[in-house]
């Protein structure tokens, strides 16, 4: 066997992230992953909705069949302690393979925090359910069976998708056909046979695209206890009442701090906009339809039932608060109102667009968990 190293050069601005200089840091209110930050962000009082919360995702993670290292976790989250989180787009048959390797990240800074720090933390990813870019997610890659030929394999790859993927019903046939492209392409062997009934036994199960990613998310790692959180959840939309309330009411300053914020970010650390949107407002409605970004004119709100007032909007948000969902600016601060976080573990764009966010994280006063770079 033949083996190449080779070595992935860090941009320059990762190199100043992980070298935690502190023209870089001060955009992640100075914390970094150390014993000083952990101790001042672990101190923080917790959400008083924090057992709320964990009632909902045990309620709708016992469905999956709770592990006993999960019902543990489930409890320190009711009991405020703070959580590592990461999370992704439901891709199909849980790819692309970073997914996997996010999910241990988590798992392995818990396991570092504990084990170096005394701070038992929960391990979280999160589902973005809430999210309608399907053909970012409706593909895997695979090689064939002598790792020479790699081949895309899509789920009804002409489709479009205008809602939230957490409303898709996928079509079991379609999705069977798939799977059997994919295992077929890999090469029979009685791993891939006992797998394959597994997953087929799932696509029977469930019907909505995001609870067949969960499903394959919990079986392979329910037993590390992870937390498995679906941002799409019609009882955390519930919950999240509030915050999107605060949100719509304030979107004015949201959107001014993100674009001054994001400018002087860009001046620092010499990178362009990570970014990109039109609205002023930061959400969507619509999004068991057709999902739609408002944006706010002269004339009020424009959704995607046509232009209304703010009143009119927050009326149907308190009606039917799981037709609205974030948009990239306004996911990271509902996760912090959401969670008490300790640190949340992302890729080098996530990292990135998340020092472009910190003046909307001071204006809304919603502390920066510690972030980090998976």
């Amino acid at each position: 066997m033949e083996i190449e190293c080779l070595d992935f050069a860090q941009d320059e601005f990762t190199q100043r992230f992980n070298g935690r200089e502190q023209d870089v840091l001060s955009f992640y209110e100075d914390l970094s992953y150390d014993a000083e930050s952990l101790k001042e962000v672990w101190e923080r009082p917790a959400h008083p909705h924090t057992e709320a919360l964990a009632d909902i995702i045990e309620e709708e993670m016992a469905r999956y069949g709770l592990s006993g290292a999960q019902r543990e976790n489930l409890e320190r989250l009711r009991q405020g302690s703070r959580v590592v989180i990461g999370g992704q787009q439901a891709g199909l048959f849980m790819s692309p393979s970073y997914i996997v390797h996010k999910i241990i990240t988590l798992l392995v800074m818990v396991e570092e925090v504990r084990e170096s720090h005394g701070y038992q933390a929960v391990p979280v990813f999160w589902i973005a359910g809430e999210d309608h870019d399907f053909d970012e997610v409706n593909h895997t890659h695979v090689y064939d069976q002598a790792h020479r030929r790699r081949r895309k394999i899509a789920y009804k790859p002409n489709l479009t998708v205008p809602m939230s993927l957490g409303f898709y019903k996928y079509d079991r046939g379609d999705m069977k056909a798939t799977l059997d492209a994919v295992v077929e392409e890999c090469g029979d062997s009685g791993f891939l046979r006992s797998r394959k009934a597994a997953i087929m036994e799932m696509i029977n199960t469930h019907e909505y695209w995001t609870e067949l990613f969960h499903a394959l998310v919990h079986d392979v790692f329910s037993e590390e206890g992870l937390i498995i959180f679906n941002a799409h959840s019609s009882a955390v939309r519930r919950l999240e009442v509030p915050m999107f309330k605060e949100m719509l009411e304030r979107h004015d300053e949201i959107d001014q701090a993100f674009r001054s914020g994001q400018a002087a970010f860009g001046a620092a650390c010499s990178l362009p906009p990570m970014i990109e949107t039109d609205t002023n407002v930061h959400l969507f409605t619509g999004s068991e339809e057709n999902r739609t970004l408002l944006v706010h004119d002269a004339d009020g709100f424009v959704t995607d039932k046509g232009v209304v007032s703010k009143d009119e909007l927050l009326a149907r948000l308190e009606e039917a608060p799981e037709t609205f969902s974030n948009n990239v600016v306004t996911r990271p601060l509902m996760q912090e109102m959401l969670f008490n976080t300790l640190i949340f573990a992302g890729g080098g764009a996530e990292v990135k667009y998340w020092g472009e966010l910190h003046e909307a994280f001071r204006k809304m006063e919603v502390p920066m968990p510690i972030v980090v770079k998976r």
